[in-house]
């Protein structure tokens, strides 16, 4: 597992990525929506990886669990960035929790390196909710 994480400031803007190997990873971020997390990760210099897997948990100190495989397109150059998606859908399922996700970032050799840990709480629906009590009332 070989990674490096840089942090600087430039211009009154802080900017933090890390180096894997055989990619620069610019961004990684978790936003809730109604009833999902979205993950969106932008890479630069993607060479030689095969795929990112995409792992969740509710306790990092408990581990994590892959939920998903997201297949790289690789960069023909250095200079251009690639913008993944992962869309988590399964968040409904328990309600008002935070969640924490990582990338296992996959190398064609199978090497691989984790990235930085993201957390997001997520909310399930006020609909889901009196949906939920409307189908109990009927019991």
């Amino acid at each position: 597992m070989r990674r490096v994480s840089l942090l600087f400031a430039a211009a009154g803007v802080l900017v933090a990525f890390s180096l894997h190997a055989g990619v620069i990873l610019i961004e990684f971020k978790a936003e809730a929506g109604l009833n999902r997390v979205t993950l969106t990760w932008r890479v630069r210099a993607e060479q030689g990886i095969e795929a990112y897997e995409v792992e969740r948990s509710m306790d990092p100190q408990q581990g994590f669990q892959r939920i998903g495989t997201v297949d790289a397109e690789g960069t023909p150059t250095a200079e251009m960035i690639r913008t993944y998606t992962y869309v988590d859908k399964t968040i409904f399922k328990t309600t008002d929790r935070t969640y924490y996700y990582r990338l296992r970032i996959v190398e064609s050799n199978g090497r691989f390196s984790y990235s930085d840990v993201v957390s997001v709480s997520a909310h399930v629906s006020a609909a889901r909710h009196t949906w939920g009590s409307i189908k109990a009332m009927f019991r």
